[in-house]
Formats: structure tokens, C-alpha cells, sequence
């Protein structure tokens, strides 16, 4: 759970981050998306509502933990719950595939006392809830776009909503039920490993098959209790459940927002659906490409996968304002937040090293 291995790591994302950002707005004003006229229509408002809607969304998460932390353990109280939330946010940001979430979760988790079982614990717990409430939301939301009809023009092609959510759907469906499987079968766990462990070390010069066997069985292990505990007492979990639907659908709504604030238009539900699916298309292709944070290519899947619904002047003020508002300026609060809580923690413990040191002195010069 140290993150000094990733120092260099997290740096260089940080940079790509930052090229990446400059190549994307250059070829965002070549290609016309960002014009004067767009830009105008960014205003301190608009930016401060979607920032409101985003950060909402954090706030919804960080008692959702909260609610989840508490069936088991007391040491996780809001503070905690709310930069734990912060610090994952900021790790899925600088780290392509997001893999950087749960690492700097339990980096924070560390340096702020909680016992490595409560963490471990808390990951598991949270990430059944969040999969089950995901499969159950992204099947009523296809159902919903499968009766309704809803479609949209991508690049020419009529896409129905329904199929997009449907992929959504599929996966969740996949992971959940390929992890509960390896988790209670113990035979095809030990296999599935060791061929994984293969192809690994192949990959890997100085991997740890052993290590790696040994963690992935442990973790398997507990999302399998985790699962039992949360069956025989499921009512426990359903005020996070409810809270994480709720999650899903303002988090969404920021890009809607953005679009609203930029065209000064009236809310609709359908065209809420439309700007939520279209948004977690661009985000499923985003995520499964290399780039830190998915810049770069979550600005320029946002302009073809919205061009058709979104005119040409409101496209760019529209792109910048739900980027604006719920990544970078985000990433620089959270980073802000992380020297804080880094610094802090390296004075307190500098402090106990002077005053044992100074504890020691006296007893010397005493005796």
C-alpha cells in the first residue's frame, strides 16, 4: 500500500496528461469544435452548476461508502469516507484504464491508520453493491430505451439507445458472474489462475507467479464471504443500493448539464436519456484506450458521438464546460487535497520521531 514504487509512474502520467491536453485543444480549434463564438457561451454560472452536479455526485458516493463501511466497521467515518472518495477520483483521472482508483484509495486508507482488513473489506463490499445495482440499472434502462424507441444519428448510422446499454449490461452481467464462479469454485479458480499467471509471466520478466497466485485466491476468497454476509442480511445494503442508482444517473447528468448551460434550453427526460447513453458509449471506448484520464480521446469522441445532436456552436461550449467542470479542474482540487493530506501526515510523523528522540534524550541524561 505505498505509492512510492508509482512515483515515477504517476509523473509521467501527469505529463502525458498535460501534451495530450495541449495536442487535443489545438486539433479541437483546427477542426472548428472550439470557436470564439463557442467560448462565449462558457459562463462562470454554467461552469459553477455542473461543478454543483459533480460534485453532488462525489457527495452521493462518499455516503454511500459511508453506509457500506458502517455494516461492519466504525473507523470510517465521513471525513474519511468523502477524501476516500476524493483520492479514488483523482486515481481513476491520472491513470489509464483507471487503474489507479483503488491503489490510491488504499494509499489514503493506509497513511490514515484504517487497519488493511477494514479496507480490503470495505473494496469488496462496495464493489458487489456497485456491480449488482449496475447489472439492475443498465436492464431497466435498456428496457426502458427498448420500449420508448429512443435512437440516435452517430456518423450517419441510426443507433437504438437500447443496444448500447445492452453492451453495458453484458459486461457487468460477464464480470460479476465469471468472479462469484471462480470465488465458489475452488477447481476452476486454482486453474484459471495459473493459466493467467502464464500468460503474465510471459509478458513480465521479474513477475511474482506465487505472490500474485496467492493475492487473487485471498481476494477471491473474500468477495465469496462478502457475498454470503451480504445475502443473509441484503436489507442492510438497499439505502446504498438505491443511493448508488442515484449515483449512476447524476453523474451522468453532468455532460445534459453542460448542454442546458450552454443553450439556456428547458429539461426533458428523453433527451436526459439520450445525452446519458450517448455519454456512457463514449466513455465504454474511452476507457478500454491507454491515455491517462481518457484525455484526449474522450474530447474527441464526445464531438463525433454528439455532433448530431448538438449544433456547432453549442458543441465546443457544451464539450468544454463537462470537461472543465468534472475533470481538470477536479484533478487539480484533488491533487491539491492529496499534497495536503501527504504533507500532513509526513509532519505528524516527523513529530513523533523528534519527540521519541527527545523522550529518549532525557531519559539518557536522567539516568
Amino acid at each position: 500500500m505505498t505509492l512510492g514504487k508509482n512515483k515515477t509512474k504517476y509523473v509521467v502520467d501527469a505529463v502525458i496528461i498535460v501534451i495530450v491536453t495541449a495536442l487535443t485543444v489545438l486539433y479541437l480549434f483546427k477542426s472548428g469544435v472550439l470557436t470564439a463564438e463557442s467560448l462565449s457561451k462558457v459562463t462562470f454560472i454554467g461552469f459553477a452548476v455542473c461543478f454543483l452536479a459533480f460534485i453532488a455526485s462525489g457527495a452521493v458516493n462518499a455516503v454511500i461508502d459511508l453506509l457500506i463501511y458502517r455494516t461492519f466497521t466504525g473507523e470510517i467515518g465521513l471525513k474519511r469516507a468523502f477524501l476516500t472518495t476524493v483520492f479514488g477520483h483523482f486515481g481513476s483521472s491520472i491513470t489509464p484504464f483507471r487503474s489507479g482508483h483503488f491503489p490510491l484509495k488504499a494509499y489514503y486508507h493506509y497513511k490514515d491508520g484504517v487497519s488493511p482488513d477494514v479496507t480490503v473489506t470495505g473494496f469488496v463490499k462496495c464493489q458487489i453493491i456497485y456491480s449488482a445495482v449496475s447489472v439492475m440499472a443498465y436492464f431497466s434502462i435498456a428496457l426502458y430505451l427498448l420500449i420508448t424507441g429512443l435512437t440516435a444519428d452517430i456518423g450517419g448510422v441510426t443507433v437504438r439507445l437500447w443496444l448500447v446499454v445492452a453492451i453495458g449490461f453484458l459486461f457487468h452481467v460477464a464480470v460479476f458472474v465469471c468472479i462469484t464462479v471462480l470465488s465458489f469454485n475452488q477447481r476452476l479458480q486454482r486453474s484459471a489462475l495459473k493459466l493467467l499467471c502464464k500468460v503474465i509471466k510471459k509478458l513480465r520478466k521479474n513477475f511474482d507467479a506465487e505472490s500474485f497466485f496467492s493475492t487473487c485466491s485471498e481476494k477471491l476468497e473474500r468477495f465469496k464471504d462478502q457475498i454470503k454476509i451480504i445475502g443473509k442480511s441484503f436489507y442492510r445494503y438497499l439505502a446504498p443500493a438505491f443511493l448508488y442508482l442515484a449515483y449512476m444517473l447524476l453523474n451522468g447528468s453532468v455532460p445534459y448539464a453542460a448542454y442546458l448551460m450552454s443553450s439556456g434550453g428547458s429539461f426533458y427526460v428523453s433527451e436526459f436519456f439520450t445525452f446519458y447513453i450517448l455519454n456512457l458509449a463514449s466513455v465504454y471506448i474511452a476507457n478500454v484506450i491507454p491515455l491517462p484520464g481518457g484525455t484526449g480521446t474522450s474530447e474527441v469522441l464526445f464531438t463525433v458521438v454528439f455532433a448530431h445532436i448538438i449544433a456547432d456552436p453549442l458543441l465546443g461550449a457544451t464539450l468544454v464546460l463537462w470537461r472543465i467542470s468534472s475533470f481538470y479542474f477536479p484533478i487539480i482540487l484533488e491533487f491539491i487535497c492529496f499534497l495536503f493530506v501527504a504533507l500532513r501526515k509526513k509532519a505528524r510523523r516527523d513529530h513523533g520521531v523528534r519527540l521519541k528522540s527527545a523522550e529518549k534524550s532525557f531519559a539518557e541524561n536522567t539516568k
